[in-house]
């Protein structure tokens, strides 16, 4: 089978002028009704698709860049709906494992050990390398040290939402703990409106790394900046016998009791729940 080929950009293909227009020819697309239709032009203005049709009805040329996508598809940007960019440094170290000893064993002390601004800087701007030439074009992401994920993002052109991790205990960005919801307070402040790309957002890592009175500061101060709470939830089976003073039966309901589960809560992984909780 023939591979897929992607528009890629790279030193050698700046990056556009949204601000003017832009014409691809020749390219193939999938239509409305999911039907491949070959040879076909688009014209994008302001940054906003504004013309797609066949090549033989192909308007006047009034375009600032035109780009040939012959043998090629052209389809909307993929999304990756939850990353932690800057842990490319970590692949492949520990694989393979229950996440419980996968965390406390290897990930969490490597973590301790190497995690600062500039492996965030540099591990997040080679994942949005990777993302942006496998055709996604926007991530949620949520780690430490996030105001420099953000700006490697928007350097890159990768729209983001750029989450600040909230935890219990003491990390690389956020040595003392209680001060965690603050300092992801000011990294808020500090993004919101501040580019198109990229937006600011909460992330407390889990019910088992974040107390209930920990989460419920977190989902707060989302709230209270009309962002989003991103957050861990039923990773594991024994996810539960790991919750700090459990206020329900399951992960679930003790994100439930704790008034965090709404229209703003992104709740990440959900692989152990029961008929009820889905």
């Amino acid at each position: 089978m023939e591979k897929a080929h992607f528009f890629q950009f790279s030193q050698t293909h700046p990056p556009f002028d949204m601000s003017n227009s832009i014409l691809i020819l020749n390219c193939n697309i999938v239509d409305e009704n999911l039907i491949l239709q070959n040879d076909c032009f688009v014209i994008i203005k302001n940054g906003k698709i504004d013309q797609i049709g066949c090549m033989d009805d192909l308007p006047a040329r009034d375009t600032s860049t035109t780009i040939d996508g012959r043998n090629k598809l052209l389809i909307p940007g993929l999304i990756n709906g939850h990353n932690h960019s800057a842990m490319t440094l970590f692949r492949g170290m520990a694989d393979d494992l229950e996440l419980n000893e996968w965390l406390h064993n290897h990930i969490f002390p490597a973590e301790a050990h190497h995690v600062s601004e500039d492996m965030v800087y540099w591990c997040s701007k080679l994942a949005a390398a990777e993302m942006l030439l496998s055709g996604t074009t926007c991530v949620a992401d949520g780690y430490f040290f996030s105001d420099h994920t953000a700006r490697s993002f928007e350097e890159a052109g990768l729209r983001a939402t750029v989450a600040h991790g909230i935890l219990d205990f003491p990390t690389p960005a956020v040595p003392d703990p209680s001060k965690n919801v603050d300092v992801v307070d000011e990294f808020i402040q500090r993004w919101k409106n501040k580019t198109d790309i990229i937006t600011p957002a909460v992330f407390a890592h889990s019910p088992y790394t974040c107390s209930p009175q920990t989460l419920q500061k977190a989902k707060q101060l989302a709230d209270k900046h009309d962002v989003r709470f991103f957050i861990h939830l039923a990773e594991s089976k024994h996810e539960q016998s790991m919750i700090i003073d459990p206020t329900g039966s399951s992960p679930v309901k003790h994100l439930k009791n704790l008034n965090i589960l709404d229209h703003n809560c992104v709740c990440v992984h959900t692989i152990w729940l029961d008929d009820e909780e889905l």
